[in-house]
Formats: C-alpha cells, sequence, structure tokens
C-alpha cells in the first residue's frame, strides 16, 4: 500500500513522526512518502503519486482540515489525522480543533481513553483510540552500560525542579528536558537526543523517573498530568529493559501491570523517600524492568497498532506477488522534497 505522510519535522531523523509512523509502515513493507505539512508540498506529493492513504500529524498553522479535505478528495486518498497526545519531546498536538477534524477527515485517532470517551458521540466511526506504543527496532542500535544513577524525564517546571533538587545525593542523577541548563543543580542534563541516544541513556540508568509535563504541555493538549496516557519515554525505556517509575493515573493501568511491570508515585512528596528503597531493591527493580520489557514487545508496537489500523484495506491491495505493493522493500521509499 502506498502512504503519505506529512508533519512538521517529517524529514528529521529521530523525530516523533519519523519513529512511530514512517519507520513502522516501512518495517511492515508499506511504500511510504514523506513530505512536510505544507499546502503546496502535500498537492504536489498527491498529485505526483495518488497514494491510497495520506497520514497527518495536525498544525494549525500551516493547513487546515478543510484544504486536506478537498486535496484528498481531487485523488481519491483515505485522510487520517493522528493526535500523538501529551509527550516530553514537544509534539503535543492541540485538540482544540478536533471537532473539524472530525468533520474534514475519514478517520481521526486520539491517544487517551478521556479524549476518545468526550468526543465519541460526535465522532462515531471517525474516531478511534490509538494508544500509545514503541518502535523496538529503532532502540536496536541503543548501547547498553554498566547501569548507574537515575535518569529523570521532564522540563525544569519550579515542582519539578523542587524534586530533582531532593534528589541531589541519592545518585548520579541527569534530567532529559529543557531549562535545566542555566539552573545550580549538581546534575547532568540533556535537552533533545534522537531515539538511539535515549535509548542509550535510559539503558544506562537504574531506574527512569517521570517528572510532570511542563505547565505549557498541559496548555496545549488540555490535559492536566493525571489525565494523560502514558508517555513514550516510559515505553522507550522498558524496550531497552529499564524500570520505570511515573506518576498514578488511570492511562498507566491500560497499558502496564502495576508494580509488576511499573513502579507508581501517588504525588511528588513521594518520590524522594520511594526511590532509595527501590535502588535498595536490585532484585525487584531487575524484575520489572524484564516484566515490562515483555509487554511492550507482546502488545505495545507501533508495528502491532498500524497493522490493525490497515487491516480493513488490505485485502483492496492484493495482487499477484510480483506486484503486491505490501512487499515493497524499505529501500523503494522515498522522502519528498
Amino acid at each position: 500500500m502506498r502512504i503519505l505522510v506529512s508533519g512538521h519535522g517529517a524529514n528529521i531523523l529521530g523525530d516523533y513522526l519519523q519513529n512511530e509512523v514512517v519507520e513502522p509502515l516501512r518495517f511492515l513493507g508499506h511504500e511510504v512518502l514523506v513530505v512536510e505539512l505544507t499546502e503546496t508540498k502535500v498537492q504536489k506529493a498527491l498529485h505526483r503519486f495518488f497514494p491510497d492513504i495520506l497520514v497527518v500529524i495536525p498544525s494549525n498553522e500551516v493547513i487546515t482540515g478543510a484544504r486536506i479535505r478537498a486535496l484528498t478528495v481531487e485523488t481519491e486518498t483515505i485522510a487520517i489525522c493522528l493526535h500523538p497526545g501529551g509527550r516530553y519531546s514537544g509534539t503535543s498536538t492541540s485538540l482544540n480543533d478536533l471537532e473539524e477534524d472530525l468533520r474534514e477527515y475519514d478517520f481521526v485517532f486520539v491517544p487517551e481513553e478521556d479524549v476518545y470517551e468526550e468526543y465519541k458521540n460526535i465522532g462515531g466511526y471517525r474516531l478511534s483510540l490509538l494508544k500509545p506504543s514503541v518502535h523496538p527496532p529503532s532502540l536496536v542500535p541503543a548501547v547498553v552500560s554498566e547501569r548507574r544513577g537515575i535518569v529523570c524525564v521532564g522540563d525544569a517546571d519550579p515542582i519539578n525542579v523542587q524534586v530533582v533538587l531532593e534528589l541531589q545525593g541519592t545518585e548520579e542523577v541527569t534530567v532529559l528536558g529543557e531549562g535545566w541548563e542555566d539552573l545550580p543543580l549538581d546534575i547532568n542534563y540533556e535537552v533533545a537526543l534522537p531515539i538511539a541516544e535515549r535509548g542509550t541513556l535510559f539503558a544506562g540508568a537504574k531506574i527512569v523517573v517521570e517528572l510532570a509535563p511542563s505547565l505549557k504541555q498541559q496548555s496545549i493538549t488540555r490535559r492536566s498530568h493525571s489525565e494523560m496516557g502514558v508517555s513514550s519515554f516510559v515505553l522507550e525505556a522498558a524496550a531497552v529493559c529499564t524500570a520505570s517509575v511515573v506518576f498514578q493515573r488511570p492511562g498507566i493501568g491500560e497499558h502496564f501491570d502495576i508494580e509488576n511491570e511499573v513502579f507508581i508515585y501517588c504525588g511528588n512528596d513521594d518520590l524522594a523517600p520511594l526511590l532509595p528503597m527501590l535502588l535498595a531493591s536490585t532484585n525487584d527493580v531487575e524484575r520489572v524492568a524484564h516484566n515490562a520489557w515483555q509487554r511492550v514487545h507482546s502488545d505495545h508496537t507501533w508495528s502491532q497498532r498500524w497493522q490493525n489500523i490497515l487491516e480493513p484495506w488490505l485485502p483492496l491491495y492484493e495482487s499477484s506477488p510480483e506486484e503486491d505493493v505490501l512487499k515493497l522493500k524499505a529501500k523503494q521509499s522515498v522522502t519528498v522534497n
């Protein structure tokens, strides 16, 4: 099947769009074309390649759902709108125009159960739940080293700064997020890393800690921390067999068996006393990490998610073995400039 994928950062290796949309679809054997999310480039690609499906990670700034509808009608292309939800890496999409998306796109996918419940009555069959997952092959280049220290993920909002301040001295602390570089803290920090390097960072940690998403991110997604689903970094850490400590909320139990596959905390005051106990319980941490690894590889891969999404259309594109587009190799995929 020929699939056109469009969104900001379309040609950036390690970007959300590449890791969770493009590479998993190519892994399944589809022909995938990638284009930046501008009306001119999308229109050009649609009329040049006539893809069967267009997948859009939307943006309020560039192209409207109405224009997507008009362009895909011309080429008889199925239009899918994919909202990635709240993530630490700045890929959140606004839900302010979700009602318009439901009017203009053939199908709209959201990652949080409560968002789905809120809009399902007006969305009908057009709205579906697409839970976050991970693409394990993208983490194969990660370098597994001797495990030491704690990795915290989150931006330097005041509440997170206080948490990290209390963790100083417990273990070596590395923080992945924005705004930490100018603070007088005894920590290592990384602002952003490609997925393989994130995998290396997570694989070298004893444990990974989820900090609260920034207030800016909560404003964009219109969801508080307690309403957000599982973070992508938790899935990435599990994929390299590292246990995570996450804020307790309903979205966690939808992905992991709590206490057997992930550790939870109920408030920021719990973290400082909890982490030393976990770090002293090496066998328990290793058990949870191994269980989480098994869970993500068996139930939470993007290839599985995309296979389920595309299954209704796959029989339409079956042909002779010599022509079957489902068997196209990844090397036949192209990027549209």
